[in-house]
């Protein structure tokens, strides 16, 4: 009975890991889309918006990775693993924490923010 419910979790990480590289893929994928789309446009889109959406994409990949290797080896998580996964959410919030500085910083000195053009205009 113990040997059954042993594979049973084994069959279930196997397949949580799997949907969770999966699901990071496609996010990933879309980000892509996405930025081939912005750099078609006619219309100067700022290279910070591309600069979001490509740490977007590559933090997916990495968290994606790490969780497809992760989730199989739980409860032991193991310490790069968790750095891997610390630093792909860094990479995520980063460009919103900056943007937010940058446009708080803007806002106080009076100005309005251009969000296309990603710059302050007095």
């Amino acid at each position: 009975m113990r040997l059954m419910n042993r594979k049973s979790d084994d069959l279930e990480k196997a397949i949580l890991s799997w949907i969770a590289l999966v699901v990071c893929l496609l996010l990933a994928a879309w980000y892509i889309k996405s930025l081939a789309w912005i750099s078609s446009q006619p219309v100067a889109i700022s290279s910070w918006h591309q600069f979001k959406f490509t740490s977007y994409a590559i933090a997916l990949l990495v968290g994606g990775i790490v969780l497809f290797g992760g989730i199989r080896a739980l409860p032991e998580f193991g310490k790069m693993r968790i750095w891997l996964l610390i630093m792909s959410i860094l990479i995520i919030l980063g460009p919103h924490a900056w943007e937010f500085l940058k446009v708080d910083s803007c806002l106080d000195r009076g100005g309005s923010w251009d969000y296309i053009e990603f710059r302050c205009e007095k």
